[in-house]
């Protein structure tokens, strides 16, 4: 296939680009908030779980870009005007991404885009929550909560995904528990994250030139005009 032959000039190949950008600037914002939430410091244990309660909603929104990631993934190598161009070493890179994202697949489903309420009640069970909930200091409180809601999803999705290969008790070792699911996370995600410049540079190679061809100067520039 020659270098200009138009493949690259579809509403599919447009939206790609779109949703790599997406992800994107989702998952630089979700970095903003991580390092702004990692650079408090906690005077107490109270403190900390107190302070918890928005990294677990920034945990949960990475869980669902993961999931977002591994849709991308499957997108591009579906795509034969994208994929038709990529190198034996750019197609392992998509699919290794593609395979880290969807580790962490069984455990979004469940809490992710709707909270399953087995995942709830299964946490209740195991601490031995039952009744109406007494409180003194909720908003403390629900920070806690969210966190063995989370362990109690990665848990319950063992069968699909073996995340640790054991289950998680965070009242057995709280700190220790947290920073394993963490570091797990982290770490994948950074994989995951690192490929998006090489994506991106991607898409401009194959694509800038040939739309260029296509379209006069008038049209390069981006669809947010006037001041």
């Amino acid at each position: 296939m020659s270098k200009f032959d138009g493949a690259t000039l579809t509403h599919r190949f447009a939206a790609l680009q779109i949703k790599i950008w997406h992800l994107h600037f989702r998952m630089r914002q979700i970095y903003r908030n991580q390092e702004e939430l990692n650079s408090r410091t906690f005077r107490s244990n109270r403190e900390l779980i107190k302070g918890l309660a928005p990294s677990m909603f920034s945990l949960m929104d990475m869980l669902i870009s993961l999931e977002h990631v591994d849709g991308l993934m499957a997108d591009l190598l579906s795509t034969d005007e994208f994929r038709e161009h990529l190198s034996t070493d750019q197609l392992k890179m998509i699919g290794r991404a593609k395979d880290v994202a969807a580790r962490w697949k069984a455990v979004r489903n469940v809490i992710g885009g709707h909270l399953d309420i087995r995942v709830v009640e299964a946490s209740c069970k195991k601490h031995g929550f039952f009744g109406a909930l007494l409180s003194d200091d909720l908003e403390t409180d629900m920070a806690m909560y969210n966190c063995l809601i989370l362990e109690s999803a990665i848990n319950l999705a063992r069968n699909k995904s073996d995340l640790f290969g054991r289950e998680l008790d965070f009242y057995a070792d709280f700190r220790g528990e947290m920073k394993l699911v963490i570091d797990k996370l982290n770490s994948d995600w950074n994989k995951v994250f690192s490929c998006f410049p090489d994506l991106l540079q991607i898409f401009y190679t194959l694509g800038k030139d040939e739309k260029q061809l296509a379209t006069n100067p008038s049209e390069w520039r981006g669809i947010v005009v006037g001041d």
